[in-house]
C-alpha cells in the first residue's frame, strides 16, 4: 500500500480478498491517535441503538446468575469454535492455492520430454519449476519407482520409491517422506508429500498448510484423505480413534460446523474437490479454562443492580456505532474525497499522470485512517460502493482537465470484486463517455493480493483490456503468488512495492528477489513503475535497470486536484502515454 509515496502494509489476516491502494494524510500520519475521537449525534438510527441498549440493560440486570454462567459457556464454547474455524480455513485455502500451483507445474513440464529431462537444458526447467512455486521444494524425474534426477543432478545411485500411499489413474502419492538427496539425519528433516504424474515428481512443501500462529500448544492440526483415510500431513497428529470416528460424522451433507469427540472440540471441513479435510481439535478443558475465566465476573454481572448496566450499555452507546455503520453513513453523507499524487517518468521527471487516493474526513473533522476502515468496507461488503464513489469524484475532479489533455493518465485502484465483476467497466465506460475521457487515460491498479486466483481473474481482466483500459498490477512482491502466474495475466505492467526501493543497495534477499522481477518483466514486455521514491540514488538506481515510471516524496506529495492540474501542466510529457507493449 503506497502512503503519499511511503509503504503501510497491512497483515494477512486484515484482508482474504486483498487490501485496495488507498493514502492516508499528513495530518493523519502525524496525529494517527486522532481518529478514534467519536461523537454522538442524536440522529434516528443512534436513537433506536439507545433504546434496544436499554431494553437489554434492563433484560441483562435481571438475569440469574444461571443465566450468566451458561452464557459464559456458550461464549466460550463459540470463541474456541470459531478460532479452530478460522484454522480449518486457512488450511483449506492454503491447499488450494498449492494444488493449483501443483497443476500449474505439471501443465508446465508436460512440454518437457521426458527423455530430455535429465539432460542440462531440462534440468534447468526441473529447477525453474521449483524456484518459481512457493509450495514445491524438489521437481523430479521418476522411472519405474526410481528417482533419475532432481533440479539439482543426476543421481548415481538412483534412489527407490516405497509403493504409492494413494493411486488414481496415472497420480500417485507418497506422504511423509524425505525430499532426495539430503544428507542430514531424517528426524532433522522437514518431511514432504510427494506427487507424481506422467514421469515428473513433485516433492511439496506441506508444512506452509499447517505454520499457523496458534496461542494453545495442544491445538492437533491435520489434513485427511477421505478416500483412503490416511493421515497427509500434521502439525500434532491426531489419535487414529478420534479420526476413525470423525471422518464418518464429517462426510454427511451438510457436514456439521463442529463436534465434540470424546474429550476433543473438533472442526473439520472438506476440500473443494472432496478429495481430503482440513481438521483443527482441541481438548474440551481448553473451553472449561475460557469458561472459568468468564463464569465469575459473568455471574457477579449477573447479580448487579440495573443501574451500573444501563450506565455502561448507555456509554458504549454514545461512544458511536460499529466502523461499518459509521462507513456506510460517510458514503451517504458523501465524506469520502480523492486527492492525487503524480506519477513521472523516471529518465526526464515529466509528468504523465497521477494515482486517485482516497481521504475520510468525517463531519466533525475526525480524519479516519485507510488502515481502518478499508479492511472493515471489504469484510462487510461495502468495497464496492466505495469504488463507485471514488470513480465518480475523478471523473468530477479531473475529467475535463483529461480530456483537454490526452496524454494525460489516471490510475484508480480497484479491489477484488471490482476486479471480478462488470459493474467497474460499466461505470467507467459511462463517465468517460461523458467527459470524453479516451479509455487508454485510465489505468486501473489491482493489488497482487486479489490476483492470487490468476485464472479466475483472466476473463474479467481480459475485459477491461479489451475496453482499452491499461491494467498493472500494483505491490507486486507482497503478495503470495508465483511470479510465473504474471505471464497468464492480460496485464500491461507492474508497480514495485515499496519494500524493493528501499532495499536498493542493501545487498538484502529483497535486493535480489526485484532482479529477478526486471528480468521477468522485461521478458514479458512489461512496463514497471516504482513506488515510494525518496531519495535521488534511488531514482538512479532504477533508472539504470530500465524501470519506466516512479512515484513518491522525491517528486510529490498527494494534492488537491487543482493544485494536481498545475503540476501536470508544469511538468507536461512531450510524447502521449505509452503504447501497450504486450497484447496477451
Amino acid at each position: 500500500m503506497d502512503v503519499d509515496g511511503r509503504n503501510s502494509t497491512i497483515g494477512y489476516g486484515a484482508s482474504a480478498s486483498g487490501m485496495t491502494d488507498f493514502s492516508r494524510t499528513d495530518a493523519e500520519r502525524a496525529n494517527p491517535g486522532h481518529d478514534t475521537r467519536q461523537s454522538f449525534q442524536g440522529d434516528g438510527m443512534r436513537g433506536r441503538v439507545l433504546a434496544i441498549a436499554l431494553t437489554l440493560a434492563t433484560l441483562i440486570g435481571a438475569l440469574p446468575v444461571a443465566g450468566s454462567l451458561w452464557v459464559a459457556w456458550g461464549s466460550a464454547n463459540r470463541a474456541r469454535t470459531d478460532m479452530l474455524d478460522g484454522a480449518v480455513h486457512e488450511m483449506l485455502a492454503r491447499y488450494n492455492r498449492m494444488s493449483t500451483e501443483i497443476d500449474q507445474v505439471f501443465d508446465d513440464l508436460s512440454s518437457l520430454p521426458l527423455a530430455e529431462a535429465c539432460e542440462p537444458v531440462g534440468l534447468m526447467r526441473l529447477r525453474t519449476a521449483a524456484y518459481f512455486s512457493r509450495g514445491v521444494r524438489e521437481v523430479a524425474v521418476i522411472e519405474n519407482g526410481r528417482i533419475l534426477c532432481t533440479g539439482a543432478g543426476k543421481s548415481d545411485m538412483p534412489a527407490s520409491l516405497p509403493l504409492p500411499d494413494m493411486s488414481e489413474g496415472d497420480v500417485r502419492i507418497w506422504y511423509d517422506r524425505v525430499p532426495p538427496d539430503v544428507r542430514a539425519p531424517a528426524s532433522d528433516v522437514a518431511r514432504s508429500t510427494v506427487i507424481a504424474r506422467n514421469g515428473f515428481a513433485l516433492f511439496l512443501d506441506t508444512e506452509q498448510i499447517y505454520d499457523l500462529v496458534l496461542t494453545d500448544p495442544r491445538t492437533v492440526l491435520s489434513m485427511v484423505s477421505l478416500t483412503s483415510r490416511q493421515v497427509m500431513g500434521v502439525r500434532s497428529r491426531p489419535e487414529r480413534a478420534m479420526l476413525s470416528d470423525m471422518v464418518d460424522r464429517f462426510r454427511t451433507d451438510p457436514p456439521p460446523r463442529s463436534l465434540r469427540v470424546g474429550n476433543r472440540l473438533i472442526v473439520a471441513a472438506p476440500t473443494a474437490d472432496g478429495a481430503a479435510m482440513a481438521l483443527a481439535a482441541q481438548p474440551i478443558d481448553v473451553v472449561l479454562e475460557a469458561w472459568r475465566q468468564q463464569a465469575v465476573p459473568l455471574g457477579l454481572l449477573g447479580l448487579t443492580s440495573g443501574a451500573i448496566i444501563f450506565w455502561l450499555i448507555l456509554t458504549l452507546a454514545r461512544r458511536g456505532d460499529t466502523m461499518g455503520a459509521r462507513i456506510r453513513r460517510g458514503l451517504a453523507r458523501g465524506e469520502f474525497r480523492v486527492v492525487y499524487q503524480p506519477i513521472v517518468r523516471l529518465s526526464d521527471g515529466a509528468c504523465l499522470g497521477g494515482e486517485a487516493l482516497v481521504r475520510w474526513q468525517q463531519r466533525d473533522g475526525t480524519m479516519i485512517s485507510p488502515d481502518r476502515f478499508i479492511p472493515v468496507a471489504e469484510a462487510e461488503g461495502l468495497i464496492e460502493r466505495l469504488t463507485d464513489q471514488i470513480i465518480e469524484h475523478v471523473f468530477a475532479d479531473i475529467g475535463k482537465f483529461l480530456a483537454e489533455r490526452p496524454t494525460v493518465w489516471i490510475a484508480i485502484n480497484l479491489s477484488a470484486p471490482d476486479v471480478e465483476s462488470d459493474r467497474v467497466r460499466g461505470r467507467l465506460d459511462r463517465l468517460r463517455k461523458t467527459h470524453g475521457v479516451a479509455a487508454d487515460q485510465i489505468v486501473l491498479e489491482a493489488t497482487e493480493r486479489t490476483l492470487i486466483d490468476a485464472r479466475r481473474a483472466q476473463s474479467s481482466m481480459r475485459s477491461f483490456r479489451d475496453a482499452g483500459y491499461r491494467l498493472t498490477i500494483d505491490d507486486f512482491g507482497t503478495g503470495y503468488s508465483s511470479l510465473a502466474y504474471l505471464a497468464t495475466l492480460p496485464v500491461d505492467g507492474l508497480k514495485l512495492d515499496k519494500t524493493f526501493v528501499d532495499s536498493i543497495g542493501s545487498g538484502t534477499p529483497a535486493d535480489d528477489v526485484m532482479g529477478h522481477i526486471l528480468s521477468l518483466a522485461a521478458t514479458l514486455g512489461l512496463d514497471v513503475a516504482a513506488e515510494g521514491i525518496e531519495h535521488g540514488a534511488q531514482a538512479d538506481y532504477l533508472i539504470a535497470r530500465g524501470v519506466t515510471y516512479g512515484q513518491g516524496w522525491l517528486f510529490a506529495r498527494a494534492m488537491e486536484a487543482e493544485t494536481f492540474g498545475a503540476y501536470v501542466d508544469g511538468r507536461m510529457a512531450v510524447a502521449g502515454p505509452p503504447s501497450r507493449r504486450r497484447r496477451a
